[in-house]
């Protein structure tokens, strides 16, 4: 490798600056992320309705409430988060939020094995 083509590390007003626009990307773009979990799941409700029990229902019912909670938590009182320089809370809370909804859609199978029309798609012919 030549001398030039190695990455240096930044100054810390750069490295600052970079952080700041990073998580400026997450909080901008966090509400669109649940605008679209929030559809995509009620397309998985509308396209399994007919054979759809209780349980998905539940599932997406969950899956609204925590995309709400998310919603108003980070972006009710916004303002007054801005003024913080918490960084490292930020980062935590935008894993959390991502744990939660990755957990509900890693879910999503469990809940749906529970519908009749799965349930016959993995029974063993006799």
């Amino acid at each position: 490798m030549s001398e030039n083509s190695r990455v240096r590390p930044l100054d810390p007003e750069s490295a600052e600056r970079v952080h700041k626009e990073q998580l400026a990307a997450v909080r901008n773009n966090t509400p669109t992320m649940l605008v679209a979990n929030t559809c995509n799941g009620a397309v998985v409700v509308i396209g399994m309705w007919s054979h759809a029990d209780i349980s998905i229902v539940i599932w997406y019912s969950v899956l609204s409430i925590t995309a709400g909670y998310i919603y108003f938590k980070n972006y009710v009182g916004h303002a007054r988060r801005e003024q913080r320089k918490d960084h490292a809370k930020s980062i935590k809370r935008a894993i959390t939020n991502g744990l939660a909804l990755g957990a509900l859609w890693g879910m999503l199978p469990f809940f749906s094995l529970w519908t009749p029309m799965l349930a016959n798609a993995f029974s063993l012919p006799a």
